[in-house]
């Protein structure tokens, strides 16, 4: 009974009690409305974040890669995804009210000359919203990230030339593993100036998470190998056109991160490109530009840099 996962099972139950008995409730009349596994989500996913929670593939040329692979070029798979356990949301604004939302991120990186599989990330996460206005929104969440090598990268047996990496070809676990608590804002300043009526034609946001020693019913909170690094930061901004062609639109990202334990060197990512609302069902198909300077995303060797640029398709909601 002590496994994170078996914990998580356990507290979902539990939120779901409630949930369920208030399913059975006319709230409506209150001029608030419950609803359970919701669609419409109060806070926003990040174009330029390379770790966002969406499914995405991306062909990347790498210009500067100090990980020392075989090729300079990656194929990268991204599975992520999201949902939301529950929401109360006012009946004459569905932008407004409190959600708790789960969310995941997988990417996977494959060498671009062979495809040959060389490590993978997890990182899940747990967060409760609060979305006062329809320009407005803040979140509260438990992060994890989980790094995963393959001994792809070791080619000769000879231990890799990553200090952070476990240089047993048999021993493919991760060094690297955080557990943080998150504290994210995102504004849409363009609609309370009334220039605006769609919310995301312009996005600002930011996310502070700092580690906090100790357990919590989702398990032992760990950070490794920088065990004294407690803190990060992530910011962006985004901007939108009209629709163009039908519902067609154009959109640039920018997104930077800065982490304690790399002496908060920044790693910048754009994105920019066009998006097509509602292409499946209510999915979002993007397809971007992509330029990424800074810490490799491979969070198994954080000490190490990566610059590329590459093409993105992409869908999230």
């Amino acid at each position: 009974m002590n496994s994170p996962i078996v914990k998580t099972l356990i507290i979902l139950l539990i939120l779901l009690i409630p949930a369920a008995a208030l399913t059975a409730l006319d709230i409506g009349q209150t001029g608030w409305e419950f609803h359970l596994v919701d669609n419409n989500f109060f806070y926003p996913n990040y174009a330029a974040d390379p770790f966002a929670p969406r499914f995405e593939a991306s062909d990347r040329s790498l210009s500067i890669n100090e990980i020392a692979l075989d090729s300079d070029s990656r194929l990268d798979i991204t599975a992520g995804t999201r949902f939301s356990l529950f929401s109360f949301r006012r009946s004459d604004d569905p932008d407004v009210g409190i959600q708790l939302d789960l969310f995941l991120t997988i990417p996977m990186y494959m060498e671009g000359s062979s495809n040959d599989f060389l490590g993978m990330d997890g990182i899940y996460s747990i967060g409760l919203v609060l979305s006062p206005s329809d320009w407005f929104t803040g979140r509260f969440s438990r992060h994890h990230i989980c790094t995963h090598a393959g001994d792809e990268i070791d080619k000769h047996l000879q231990g890799s030339p990553s200090i952070d990496y476990d240089s047993s070809p048999t021993m493919l676990s991760s060094t690297y593993v955080r557990d943080d608590f998150g504290i994210s804002l995102a504004l849409n300043p363009l609609v309370p100036m009334g220039l605006s009526t769609r919310a995301n034609s312009l996005l600002v946001y930011g996310d502070f998470y700092y580690f906090w020693p100790g357990e919590d019913p989702l398990g032992t909170r760990q950070i490794k190998p920088a065990r004294e690094a407690y803190y990060w930061t992530n910011m962006g901004i985004e901007i939108r056109t009209p629709d163009l062609f039908g519902s067609i639109r154009a959109f640039a990202a920018y997104n930077v991160s800065a982490w304690q334990e790399l002496s908060w060197m920044p790693s910048h990512s754009v994105d920019a490109g066009i998006e097509i609302p509602g292409a499946f069902d209510d999915l979002l198909l993007r397809v971007s530009y992509s330029y990424y300077n800074g810490r490799s995303l491979m969070n198994n060797f954080y000490n190490r840099r990566e610059v590329f640029e590459g093409i993105s398709i992409s869908i999230d909601k």
